[in-house]
């Protein structure tokens, strides 16, 4: 896992488009091919790889190595069993804890201010949750496979 990145909005089309510019110029690289699924919150990055591709790789071509492939989110599947197993760890504490705040009066997502509040406190208490579990996953060590052609028994 590259980088988790806590966003105000995730379905909003300009933020992931900023958050995969900031990860380029972060690795000063783009991906050979991004594939994603097909919400319409990722027509910038597409139209942003689209255009960076052919200009810092040019010897791929598009017909043979498209910049981008789109799929189903069900075909997606290592993305999605990794969010999957994410919610139901921290992420399911941390919507309790959010849920419980609401129903409790203390958080009242209709008052700017509580609003507020909420965007200055959780993003980085989120954040230092999703910086160790990157790094957890990136160091978990994956069970050996005898019969496995592919490195098993290492890190991913």
């Amino acid at each position: 896992v590259v980088s988790l990145k806590v966003v105000p909005d995730s379905r909003n089309v300009e933020t992931i488009c900023h958050v995969f510019l900031d990860l380029v110029e972060e690795y000063g690289c783009i991906p050979l091919q991004l594939v994603m699924d097909k919400g319409a919150e990722i027509g910038d990055m597409v139209r942003a790889q689209e255009t960076l591709r052919p200009k810092f790789a040019p010897k791929f071509s598009e017909d043979k190595w498209p910049s981008t492939v789109q799929v189903q989110s069900k075909h997606n599947t290592p993305i999605e069993s990794f969010w999957s197993w994410q919610r139901k760890g921290e992420g399911f504490n941390i919507k309790q804890a959010i849920l419980l705040g609401k129903a409790t009066g203390l958080f009242n997502p209709g008052h700017q201010l509580h609003i507020d509040l909420f965007n200055w406190i959780w993003p980085p208490l989120v954040q230092e949750q999703l910086d160790i579990f990157r790094e957890y996953w990136n160091n978990h060590r994956i069970s050996k496979q005898k019969n496995k052609l592919l490195p098993s028994g290492t890190s991913p």
